[in-house]
């Protein structure tokens, strides 16, 4: 049940997403079982990366976190900023911001500015056993980038946290179309996947999956 009309900023960190998805967040931070790392792509300030690493670290996670954004203030982040009370100017720079924030729970983070899926060039091939999906909404960053990251996932452990994954019920025409990439996607794949967790009563809600047994790379391949 949504318990927030807006989302509300994490102490001075802005935020995104509900409290329910931070929730579970944390929870899927809980469960990691030591067998890969975890990631996020688009982080904007760090309020789901620091949900994320408070479970983490509860439980003694101790491998690099990795973190991809621009890291760029658009105008529509200044406003969602400003209306959670904290200032930010646009065209920023927000990558230290992000490090300072993120840093007060877990100082290992690699962060990897620019633009997906082109910045995954500086992730080295490493089992994945938790992934969070922010920035990649529609095609072609959305499937290019879920190509190169799911020969990574481990079959029976890794979890696919997919923010926005409703996203697509705020809009309308061609552009409901293209934000629907994300659930043709899982459509296409489900028998590879476990639904774990979802919260669509907003469309910055999110779905959770688990990878249950691994893609054939031609399947995958195919588009």
């Amino acid at each position: 049940m949504r318990t927030e009309k807006i989302p509300i900023a994490v102490g001075s960190v802005p935020t995104m997403t509900y409290e329910e998805t931070r929730n579970q967040l944390r929870s899927v931070g809980r469960r990691w079982t030591g067998q890969g790392v975890a990631m996020e792509l688009g982080c904007w300030l760090g309020s789901t990366s620091i949900a994320l690493l408070e479970g983490l670290v509860e439980v003694g996670y101790d491998y690099p976190f990795w973190a991809f954004d621009k890291w760029v203030t658009t105008k529509a982040q200044v406003i969602k900023a400003e209306k959670q009370g904290v200032k930010i100017r646009e065209k920023e720079d927000l990558r230290l911001r992000y490090q300072r924030n993120v840093g007060r729970v877990y100082p290992n983070v690699e962060t990897i500015q620019g633009m997906i899926p082109d910045t995954l060039k500086q992730f080295p091939v490493q089992p994945i056993e938790i992934c969070v999906f922010d920035a990649p909404k529609i095609d072609p960053t959305y499937g290019n980038t879920a190509r190169l990251l799911i020969p990574m996932f481990i079959p029976e452990v890794t979890i696919w946290c997919q923010l926005d994954y409703f996203f697509y019920t705020r809009k309308a025409g061609s552009v409901r179309v293209e934000t629907l990439t994300p659930l043709r996607f899982m459509d296409k794949y489900k028998e590879y996947f476990e639904l774990v967790w979802e919260y669509p009563s907003v469309p910055e809600g999110g779905a959770f999956f688990k990878y249950i047994k691994k893609i054939p790379e031609d399947a995958l391949d195919s588009k």
